[in-house]
């Protein structure tokens, strides 16, 4: 802006020249503009971390908890019947 105001003034005593100057000028400053948002030059803030899952979508509680089967309900079963005889 402190650039163009001058410009905007005199811009009928500059004619063509002026106006291919300020466009050369604003091009270079816009392609500069575009490269620093490009970079990350420009974010102020502290940077967001990508969060992960916890776990991933392929453990289910049928694939990570182990299950007992009867034949080990029935050792127990065996081993109370025989405590509770004696």
């Amino acid at each position: 802006i402190v650039f163009l105001y001058p410009w905007a003034v005199a811009n009928d005593e500059l004619g063509l020249f002026g106006l291919v100057a300020m466009t050369i000028f604003a091009g270079i400053f816009f392609l500069s503009f575009v490269y620093e948002l490009a970079k990350g030059g420009l974010n102020w803030g502290p940077g967001r971390r990508i969060q992960t899952p916890a776990t991933s979508p392929e453990r289910t509680t049928a694939s990570t908890i182990k299950k007992v089967g009867l034949e080990g309900r029935l050792n127990l079963a065996t081993t109370t019947d025989e405590s509770e005889a004696a």
